[in-house]
């Protein structure tokens, strides 16, 4: 721990507060729940999820009458701190009012003198230290006892208030540029998307147009190159068609051209990978010849991440002619809709296509593929494939719609002006995510660092400068822990409340002696839920927080021995033990 002020103190959390542990009642009956607001105010670590206010007053839906009554879960008081002890370990929130929480909290009730919004930001500054003490080996936990060793400092009562002021003032302001920059990234998506329907519908290149007109139209330029084929690629009429309705205006040298006319005069310059028969599972290596799936195709971007590989042999064999090679344009068939597109990279070796995957070798002489990946790409195009793709689980387009679709082209050389625009538009917004990128991690940081400043006395050493009057004497630390220790005292002296209305049988769940969970499954003979194997190890239901802890470090013990095996959970998202076949 950094240096403390003068008149200041460092505790372990259980020294100053008291520590709370929760319950669940048996998950698969219905009515030990209620609907928020209409039964017993009740939380999950799931409920601090992206939860980002300062208190909380319930969480998804409360606990009935009957399932408080039947599970370890205990009213804390408003002002208590509610703390994740897993699942994960960290998340803060402040009581609104009194709520229960499941066992996936710590919870620490202060005394009076312990401003709980101070609480609430200090005990967000050490959530890494609270995690570097988790163990656990399907997920990492803090014990009651390990929570109680939480460090705790400690400022004068007035000075507590102070600090937690300027951080509401700090932290606010944080946040508020914290939402401003991640809006940035959804303004620079649509910046791009503007950018390319201004690209394929001419927009982008009308002044460029009057300034270089043309002497061909799209469609002479590719009438004259389709002289010099001989017709390889097979085409068969679509079983689809577009009307001119359905297409936009572009500019009078462009052309709607069905694509197959743009590709390479090759029998394979349009295909998908191969079928079944030889396209098989036995054949994939750890090494070889890039297989290239679904996952691969980034909206203008391919991936390498997942990589699987062809038997090298095969492919010479078998696939050669559904490959790339550098430069090809590939397109998914499948989606939502269908129709991503990217190039295949230059320089990085042959891969091959699998049949949901469509490559096309495009005729640079005509068209530019880098020029069709943007209109793939496009919100434009994406509802012209809507409105072609079929498929009742998930869209596709096949081989004979991807040689018929239209596309908006414009004369090669107005092509090359329109790649170059696009690329110089996006690089720009690309350097911008960059910086805004780099901005979040600082501003990340920068919470971080706000947090020590005040918990190292930074934010306030001018008040306290200032004002010395009131952090000494009765307002001095001293006297409030000795406030503190007074209560405290009074507070273990008093008869413990009990719960009204309870309707506990704890005769028919608790034995006088408990048992290891070992022996409680070897006596059951029969895979128990968690809540059974308590009960059947002899623990109550309503078990004290040490109790309830002594029943999950058997358990971690007897998976750690393995002499007991956790089953995955069931549709209730209960867990499931039975005795390891070791044992």
């Amino acid at each position: 721990m950094s240096e403390l002020p003068s008149g200041w103190a460092d505790f372990e959390i259980g020294e100053i507060a008291d520590v709370t542990a929760g319950g669940t009642p048996r998950a698969n009956d219905s009515s030990n729940f209620a609907p928020p607001g209409e039964g017993i105010a009740w939380l999950t670590p799931a409920d601090l999820s992206g939860y980002n206010r300062k208190e909380i007053s319930r969480g998804s839906r409360d606990l009935s009458q009957k399932g408080y009554d039947s599970c370890s879960a205990k009213l804390i008081p408003k002002g208590s701190l509610l703390f994740s002890s897993r699942a994960p370990i960290g998340y803060v929130a402040v009581a609104a009012n009194e709520v229960s929480t499941n066992q996936g909290f710590k919870n620490f009730t202060f005394p009076e003198g312990i401003d709980p919004s101070y609480a609430f930001y200090y005990l967000k500054s050490i959530r890494e230290i609270a995690e570097s003490l988790g163990t656990g080996t399907t997920f990492k936990e803090i014990s009651g006892t390990t929570a109680k060793t939480l460090p705790f400092r400690l400022a004068p009562a007035r000075e507590q208030t102070q600090i937690a002021q300027k951080l509401d003032e700090l932290l606010t302001q944080i946040d508020t540029i914290k939402t401003r920059i991640s809006a940035i990234p959804t303004l620079l998506k649509r910046f791009r998307q503007s950018v390319i329907a201004a690209a394929i519908s001419g927009r982008l290149t009308e002044e460029w147009r009057v300034q270089n007109p043309s002497d061909e139209t799209a469609e002479q330029q590719i009438t004259v190159n389709e002289v010099l084929k001989q017709g390889k690629l097979k085409i068969r009429k679509a079983d689809f068609s577009f009307e001119r309705d359905d297409l936009y205006a572009i500019p009078e040298c462009w052309g709607w051209i069905d694509n197959h006319r743009l590709a390479e005069d090759s029998s394979t310059a349009i295909c998908a990978g191969p079928f079944g028969t030889i396209f098989k599972a036995k054949d994939f290596r750890t090494e070889g010849v890039p297989i290239i799936f679904l996952r691969h195709i980034g909206e203008g971007f391919y991936k390498t991440d997942k990589p699987g590989f062809m038997d090298e042999s095969v492919w010479k064999k078998l696939h050669q002619e559904y490959s790339v090679y550098g430069g090809e344009l590939l397109v998914t068939k499948l989606g939502d809709p269908p129709g991503t597109a990217c190039l295949y990279p230059n320089g990085i070796g042959a891969a091959m296509v699998t049949p949901d995957v469509i490559k096309m070798n495009v005729d640079e002489r005509v068209a530019l593929p880098r020029y069709l990946m943007y209109f793939f790409n496009s919100p434009i195009c994406k509802k012209l494939i809507e409105k072609l793709a079929f498929g009742a689980t998930r869209l596709r387009i096949d081989i004979p719609m991807f040689k018929g679709f239209p596309i908006p082209l414009p004369p090669l050389k107005e092509q090359k002006e329109i790649v170059r625009r696009v690329e110089q538009l996006i690089a720009f917004s690309d350097q911008i995510a960059d910086k805004v990128a780099a901005a979040q991690v600082h501003i990340e940081k920068l919470t971080q660092s706000t947090l020590g400043k005040a918990f190292r006395g930074e934010l306030t050493a001018d008040w306290r400068t200032a004002n010395p009057d009131l952090i000494s004497g009765n307002n001095s630390l001293d006297a409030l822990l000795k406030s503190i220790k007074t209560a405290r005292e009074e507070n273990a002296n008093k008869p413990k409340k009990c719960r009204l209305n309870t309707g506990k049988n704890t005769g028919r769940h608790m034995n006088k002696e408990t048992i290891t969970v070992t022996k409680a499954l070897e006596t059951a003979k029969k895979p128990l839920t968690g809540q059974q194997l308590m009960a059947a190890a002899g623990y109550a239901s309503d078990s004290t927080t040490e109790q309830l802890e002594s029943f999950f470090l058997d358990i971690r013990a007897a998976l750690e021995q393995k002499s007991i095996v956790k089953v995955s959970r069931d549709e209730n998202n209960q867990d499931w033990f039975i005795l390891s076949d070791k044992k």
